[in-house]
């Protein structure tokens, strides 16, 4: 799952996404460090990293909102030709 964040992580930033970004930093660098340590110590930060993980889960569902419900809108999400108008290719 820490692998899986620090992908999305690296997207986001070639993206230009940057507050999305931050937000999973914020989560990747307590779970990247909590690999790191022995069993007991996992188990004593495993409550709060597993909260800082409901936190992202929650303000990337937000942000999902944000995005859908600007134009072109939900049901063109998963569509295949684009609706809005790029300007740099007419």
């Amino acid at each position: 799952v820490v692998y899986g964040l620090a992908v999305i992580f690296a997207v986001e930033v070639l993206c230009g996404m940057y507050s999305a970004a931050l937000i999973d930093l914020a989560t990747l660098l307590p779970a990247s460090i909590l690999l790191k340590q022995d069993v007991g110590q996992l188990v004593r930060n495993l409550v709060p990293v597993s909260m800082l993980s409901s936190l992202n889960l929650v303000w990337q569902v937000v942000m999902l909102l944000g995005l859908l419900s600007k134009p072109p809108g939900p049901g063109n999400f998963f569509k295949l030709e684009c609706k809005v108008a790029d300007p740099e290719h007419p």
